[in-house]
């Protein structure tokens, strides 16, 4: 879907300072024919194969997504490339597991230095860094 996101954190990550993030996804639902995505949309008359699926990439710090523009974010495929055999009519199914990286934006980000009061660890997509508003 177009304009949707998806968030990830957790409290002991964001007090370290990281070197990488992978996401290992597992996709549930995905056509199991032939041709994958590709194939399962073939009747729209627009392309949807599985390189059309991408996500840009941020990361939280100081309460600002970085990189702010989004033509500064990296972007990932959603879904591993099927190779070339994906380009035959006998291609295999979309792939249902990716590594995602976010090794481009993990530089960008400082470890958290906690909560204050004891507040609850969350990220949305209002979340905010109680410690600095500055990058």
């Amino acid at each position: 879907m177009l304009g949707a996101y998806f968030i990830v954190g957790a409290a002991e990550a964001a007090q370290k300072r990281l070197t990488d993030l992978e996401l290992d996804i597992e996709w549930s639902g995905l056509p199991t024919a032939s041709g994958g995505l590709a194939g399962h949309y073939a009747a729209y008359g627009k392309p949807h194969g599985d390189e059309q699926y991408q996500a840009r990439v941020s990361v939280l710090k100081g309460g600002r997504w970085l990189p702010a523009e989004e033509s500064e974010q990296p972007t990932t495929r959603l879904f591993a490339a099927r190779g070339a055999a994906a380009r035959s009519e006998d291609a295999a199914a979309t792939p249902r597991r990716r590594t995602l990286s976010c090794r481009e934006v993990v530089p960008l980000a400082r470890p958290s230095e906690g909560l204050p009061g004891g507040a609850d660890f969350a990220y949305n997509a209002q979340a905010k860094d109680a410690s600095s508003s500055s990058p």
